[in-house]
């Protein structure tokens, strides 16, 4: 399956999912950056875990393969390690979107 990695995820209201972020200095709320598929994958693949070193190598060469393309081909391997990944490491609404798009 092909992934478009820079496709901005979706809220409920199918608005653009970002994160507010502050300013370090004077505290004021920035632009928001908006959450790519390739963010939301990137974070959930490379959340710290107990795992051996093989695994962390695994998810380490998909984290890496994903950051670098705009289109990413996934097997069915991929998806699975990602979406397992991901119910750890993200909320309801981003892992929902994510699993929608993966699994559709």
């Amino acid at each position: 399956m092909k992934i478009t990695m820079l496709e901005v995820m979706k809220d409920l209201e199918n608005k653009p999912m970002a994160e507010q972020r502050l300013c370090s200095k004077c505290r004021q709320v920035l632009s928001p950056e908006p959450w790519t598929v390739r963010r939301i994958i990137v974070q959930a693949l490379l959340m710290p875990e107990d795992i051996d070193g093989k695994e962390k190598m695994k998810r380490f060469i998909l984290a890496s393969r994903a950051s670098t393309k705009d289109n990413l081909d996934l097997n069915h391997e991929d998806i699975s390690c990602i979406l397992n990944c991901a119910s750890k490491a993200l909320g309801t609404l981003a892992y929902g979107r994510l699993a929608e798009l993966l699994e559709g």
